[in-house]
């Protein structure tokens, strides 16, 4: 795995050979902890393609806006936050393409993939 510090600056890290297709970033600031957190190649190559980065998603996430979820979730989140369960966001990047956002019930992960990958 590689690992890569990224700030707030909106700078997406490039693909690499990594076999694993998985990279490590950390967010600044989160209202709750996001332990280590990776991306899927999947979602890495979706989000250049789209021209996004990451990093948006994962401070939306980190500030408890939960993106494109229903009310239903959101309540489920909302819970999860005081009760060791895992917080899910979803976010879409166009009209076919959504990213999901995961932090793990115990805040050790949190992992950036694309629907499809679930």
């Amino acid at each position: 795995m590689e690992d890569r510090v990224i700030a707030d600056d909106d700078t997406a890290p490039e693909p690499s050979d990594d076999p694993d297709g998985v990279y490590a970033l950390w967010i600044l600031n989160p209202t709750f902890p996001l332990g280590q957190i990776v991306i899927t190649r999947g979602a890495i190559i979706e989000l250049q393609r789209a021209g996004k980065s990451p990093i948006p998603l994962l401070i939306r996430h980190g500030h408890k806006d939960w993106g494109d979820l229903g009310d239903e979730d959101k309540a489920a989140n909302h819970y999860a936050l005081n009760h060791e369960e895992r917080l899910f966001s979803c976010y879409k990047l166009d009209e076919a393409t959504k990213v999901y956002v995961i932090t793990e019930w115990d805040r050790s992960v949190t992992t950036v993939l694309l629907a499809s990958e679930y």
